[in-house]
Parts: structure tokens; sequence; C-alpha cells
């Protein structure tokens, strides 16, 4: 882990006061084996016995192993998420079988690990980020099915407070698939694995429990690993060094290294992302502040690499620049990184809705906030600069967040760059924060979300662009 404060060159354009200096802090994770070599064969007689069991009282579900069945993504949020991402993959599986330090994950990379005592990394790790363990105090972060199934096997009780390796036992459901194969999903927070008993089916996308730090752990996270229906251990991720199976197993493979932003946080103090574990973060964020106010602005970067480069606006109430700064990285390359910033809008700063946005590899990144009291005309509250949509450009679901003055209707509509309404809903808004799911499947293009209640109509833009 790196923790600087590093002075940066700023361009104010007129605030009042503004940091001086940005505190940058990074981790790059270490490696600890998920589970021992005795524990993980201790599961795989633990599952042969259960699907054993199951097929004398006829409960096996049958299998047709000249088939793959391909996954979908195994975590999501429990709610709307108002953040733009919620995890980060912090290890692959080893496909180099040589140790220790020999490492090779599915794209030639060193993604991976391996350690003194002969474990390669057996799965994927998929790490919450940011504030893992407040997501997981809150039960915030699921586990899904990645395919549909059968329960195989389930492991519960056991403490799951793991920041290193121990003895313990981790909780963990398996799933075997019509193809054979099983996925197990391990590390969930104690008692949240789903009710259901072993013989029992889930589909794809149901809840299987909470992503926890169970067992041999250094933080929440799921860890997520495949066998096929002869036991031969799969790394679902394709490239040109997987030496475990010719093609990918995931229905939507997601880029190798996904450098984005996956959350933008407006505190009113430094934000605590990174304490001793397995102690619960401080995320320090609010929506309002008065004018005087000190205001920390923290956008939380997955994989952010050396030499990455970002720009940073805050406009005020009026969509004034206010605050312009840009980002060279030369501290290094971390797989989790925040920077933060501090302003003092000061006396006489425009009230109403404030908008941050950070530009960082192709994509804008906008959160708002509130400076003093909002206007009392609704007309005048409701522009673009309170409505974010995100992630922009999106390739799936859209979210929104409208912030309203009051309880309210209104009736969101989306158009293509010809005109044409592709969407349109009317919903029930209630004074405060409103978070929005549009679920969309649109092809790639410009579109047009049009925002109206009784008093004002608004637009923003938006691109949809899907992955190849």
């Amino acid at each position: 882990m790196l923790a600087i404060i590093l002075c940066v060159a700023s361009e104010f354009v007129r605030a009042q006061q503004t940091s001086s200096s940005a505190h940058v802090e990074g981790r790059n994770f270490e490696s600890t084996s998920c589970l021992s070599s005795t524990q993980r064969e201790e599961i795989l007689q633990k599952l042969e016995l259960n699907k054993q069991e199951l097929a004398d009282h006829g409960k096996l579900i049958s299998t047709n192993r000249n088939s793959i069945v391909l996954f979908d993504w195994p975590t999501q949020s429990a709610e709307v998420d108002p953040s733009f991402g919620n995890f980060c993959i912090t290890g692959y599986v080893d496909n180099n079988p040589a140790y220790p330090n020999l490492l090779s994950d599915y794209n030639c990379g060193a993604a991976t690990y391996d350690t003194q005592d002969g474990y390669n990394h057996a799965g994927t790790d998929i790490y919450t980020w940011p504030f893992a363990w407040y997501h997981m105090a809150q039960n915030e972060i699921e586990v899904i099915a990645a395919a549909d199934g059968q329960i195989v096997g389930k492991d519960d009780g056991n403490s799951d407070q793991s920041c290193a390796w121990n003895s313990n036992g981790w909780n963990a459901v398996y799933v075997e698939h019509s193809d054979g194969s099983v996925a197990w999903y391990g590390h969930m927070k104690n008692g949240t694995p789903t009710s259901k008993n072993i013989g029992e089916t889930v589909v794809a996308g149901e809840y299987l429990g909470v992503v926890g730090s169970s067992g041999n752990s250094s933080g929440p996270h799921l860890h997520f690993e495949i066998y096929d229906a002869g036991n031969n251990l799969i790394d679902p991720f394709y490239g040109a060094c997987n030496n475990f199976n010719s093609s990918s197993w995931w229905n939507a493979q997601i880029p190798y290294v996904e450098s984005k932003i996956n959350h933008i946080g407006i505190g009113y103090t430094w934000p605590s992302p990174f304490p001793p574990c397995p102690t619960i973060e401080s995320p320090n964020e609010q929506f309002a502040f008065q004018a005087t106010d000190t205001i920390f602005l923290t956008p939380y970067f997955n994989y952010l690499k050396a030499n990455d480069v970002a720009a940073f606006r805050i406009y005020d109430a009026n969509m004034q620049l206010y605050f312009y700064w840009y980002m060279d990285n030369q501290w290094g390359a971390f797989q989790l990184a925040y920077i933060s910033y501090w302003l003092i809008p000061g006396l006489g700063a425009p009230e109403g809705i404030w908008t941050a946005e950070v530009d960082y590899e192709g994509i804008t990144y906008i959160e708002n906030f509130q400076v003093g009291s909002l206007p009392t005309s609704a007309g005048n509250i409701f522009s673009e600069n309170v409505i974010s949509v995100f992630p922009n450009p999106s390739s799936g679901n859209i979210f929104l967040e409208i912030h309203s003055s009051k309880n309210q209707q209104t009736s969101i509509e989306m158009f293509n760059s010809l005109g044409e309404k592709v969407f349109a809903e009317e919903k029930n808004l209630v004074a405060g924060v409103n978070k929005i799911v549009l679920e969309q499947n649109l092809p790639d293009g410009i579109y047009f979300l049009k925002y109206s209640d009784a008093e004002k109509i608004s637009t923003s833009q938006m691109s949809v662009l899907n992955q190849p």
C-alpha cells in the first residue's frame, strides 16, 4: 500500500479556497491461499458424496457433458447503486503450474499469484471496491448464481472477519450446471448463504449470499472457482495463455484491465477507505453543504495505471466553471486507488446544485451536490445538473439519480439521434434523492434523455457503447 501527500499543479478558476495538495493512496493486494490443499480436497470429496446421495434418492439432475454452460457476472448490488461500479478483480487463475513467483494469467500477464508451498491461484477474486467492509456490514453486495443449476454443497457458520491466512473454513455455495461443471462461490458473509437446501435448483441471477471475508481471506471478496464435469480446473476467462480450456466460459467476457472510476465521493472530511482490517470504512459523505463548509471530492479508481491522466472540474449552481485540475499519474500503478482534494465555496457562492465531473479513459463521470439552499421555485431546480445519468457511455442498464424538491409525478423519455422515441415511462418521485434503473438493450449510438414534470422540461445527452 502507498500513502502519500502530493503537491499538484492546479488551475484555480475562482474558488474562495482550494487544496494546494491532493491526498493519493493506492493498494495492490498481497497473495494468500483461499483454501489449503487439504481444505480443497475435503470440499471435492464432500461434493462427490453429496451428488451420490442425491443420485441415490433420484434427485440429482442429469447433465450433458458435451455442452458448455456460459456464465453471467456473479455479483450485484442489493439495491440501486449510485456508484459507477463496485468491484475490482484482484487475482485471476494462475495458468502456470510452476512456483513460486512464476505467474501467468489467461492474458499472459501476472495478475494472479502462487505461494511458496505450491498453491497456484485456482479462482477469480472479485474484490468489493470501495468500502468493502462497509458494504459487507450493510449486506449491499450480493453473490448471485452465474448460471442455472442445482445446489450440491453449502458451508455456513464460519467467522467472516478474516484479514489473512488462517485455518478457518469459509462460507460458500456450490452449484452444478447442466454440463456437469460446478461453480464454487467462496468467502461469503456468515449467515447469508441461501436458505435453499442441497438438491434444490437456482436460476441465473438468483441470490446465493453476501460477499464477505470468511476463511483464508484478506478482505471482503468473492472467490469464484470452476471445475468441469471431470473435476478439471477451468479458467472462465479465455486468452492466449489459458492452459485449461479453449474458449471463454462467459456470456460476455469483461476486459482484462478495466481502468475506470467506481465511485465519486462528495464528503465533509477526508475519507478512510483503507483502515486497519477488519475495521469498517468511513465514507464520510453527504449531499448538502453550506457555502463555508470544506467539501472533499474523491474519485475511487479501479486499475489506475502509471501515467494515466484525468481532468477534474467543478461547476457551480449557475453551471460556471469553478475549479479545474489536471492529473498526470506519476505515483505508480495500483489495483485500487483514490485521490482526494478539498475546496471551500465561500460566502457569496451561488446556492443550489453543483456538479463535479471527472474525465478518465474517455468517459465523463458526474456527481452532484448541494451548496446552500435550493431555490424556492421548482422551475429553477430542475435542470441538467440535478439529474445524474450513469454510466455514460452505457452498455446495459442506465441508472438515474434525480434530486426532487417534493413528491411529484415525472415523465422520462428517451430518443435516438433520428428523433425516434425508444423508451417512455412515468415515475413517482419523492422529495429528496430518487434512484431509478432503466433496463435497456439499445444499439450503439447517441441518445437524448428527456425529463419533464408539471413545471419543467430538461434533456441530457448520453451514448450507448456495447462491448464488442
